[in-house]
């Protein structure tokens, strides 16, 4: 008796014992842990990518590109010559001399030279004038003034010129060497001034052609007045009784007919 009493007391001692070592496993509850798993970490890579791309977007659009513009900040112009250092038109036409501006001094002097040779006279005096330039005279002495220092320009910028294009075509060699989008925006607002900058150094050209043509029409007018002024009608008062009150403003041709009537 008393062992069937001590086996069913050992039986109930050992009975929640073995119901708790029962080993439970939810394979459904495991693959979707895994799976959760899995994509958190693909999530976290892609936040990675997308943080690398957008950091790497914002340092090509912002930030300092000078050197990159820097490479074509001087193509219209370089180190030579522009239109910018080319005289006043009113400068070259109130002097008694040849203004030069801004022209290097080597293009000076081949404009010297070449309007010497020439051998041009530099000033015409009337002398029933009493020394003083007439109109024709006084346009004259501008127009050789204007020629010597347009010739000194012309030089200048036929030699600016080769320098540009040279310039022009170094530059087409960089392009593209950007290294990111702004970068090559910063090359393309250059190239669009520098193109501009050409423009205007074209449209002073054709300013100083404009000049020069006007100074040659003033001297073919002044020229003409002249000649009218010469062979202008003798007054009265000269043809009568050769006043010389009104000798200084006949013609030289009144004054010699004056004078040929008062020798008869």
């Amino acid at each position: 008796m008393n062992r069937i009493v001590l086996a069913i007391g050992l039986g109930l001692a050992a009975t929640p014992h073995a119901f708790a070592q029962v080993p439970v496993k939810d394979s459904a509850n495991i693959a979707a842990a895994q799976e959760i798993e899995r994509l958190s970490k693909q999530i976290q890579q892609d936040t990675s990518v997308v943080k690398d791309n957008v950091t790497k977007t914002l340092q090509a659009i912002v930030g300092d590109r000078t050197q990159d513009a820097s490479q074509f900040a001087k193509l219209a112009t370089g180190n030579g010559f522009s239109m910018g250092q080319a005289p006043d038109f009113n400068s070259i036409l109130s002097s008694n001399q040849a203004v030069f501006g801004g022209i290097s001094g080597q293009f000076q002097n081949t404009a010297a030279k070449l309007i010497n040779g020439l051998n041009l006279v530099r000033m015409v005096v009337d002398t029933a004038k009493g020394g003083e330039l007439s109109g024709a005279n006084q346009a004259y002495s501008q127009g050789i003034n204007a020629l010597t220092t347009l010739t000194a320009l012309t030089d200048a910028m036929n030699s600016a010129t080769k320098d540009r294009q040279n310039s022009f075509i170094q530059a087409t060699e960089k392009i593209g060497s950007a290294q990111d989008l702004k970068g090559a925006l910063e090359q393309n607002t250059q190239m669009v001034l520098q193109g501009n900058q050409t423009a205007n150094e074209a449209v002073g050209s054709l300013n100083n052609q404009v000049m020069l043509l006007n100074q040659q029409y003033k001297a073919a007018l002044a020229t003409s007045s002249q000649n009218l002024k010469t062979f202008a009608t003798l007054p009265e008062s000269v043809i009568r009784d050769g006043s010389s009150s009104t000798t200084e403003t006949a013609s030289v041709r009144d004054q010699l007919e004056a004078f040929e009537e008062q020798s008869q």
